[in-house]
């Protein structure tokens, strides 16, 4: 099992309202690099919601994650009403100050 499937694993055990302190705590900052295998399970098992919650708050790694989840949301949009509201919040994301969101 590779680490993502591990961290999806892991995160189906937790309400998402509990994912912050999990994400934070083996979000490998402060460091050089994210832990992106970790944000890439946020985005598979996660919901609008949680990617809300996540965006909602001043957390660098937090929003991160929830950016990379809207991106799911994106990709399984079926309608176009979804798709350019999805795309709206996402160029709005581009021009975030932190370059970890932005990315």
């Amino acid at each position: 099992m590779d680490r993502r499937a591990q961290y999806r694993a892991e995160l189906r055990r937790f309400d998402p309202a509990r994912w912050p302190d999990f994400l934070r705590e083996h979000s490998g900052l402060p460091g050089p690099r994210a832990n992106i295998a970790l944000a890439e399970a946020v985005a598979d098992e996660g919901d609008p919601a949680s990617f809300d919650r996540l965006i909602s708050t001043d957390d660098e790694y937090l929003v991160f994650c929830g950016v990379l989840g809207l991106g799911q949301v994106l990709a399984a949009a079926a309608d176009a009403r979804t798709r350019a509201a999805v795309e709206a919040r996402l160029r709005d994301h581009a021009t975030d100050a932190r370059w970890r969101v932005r990315e």
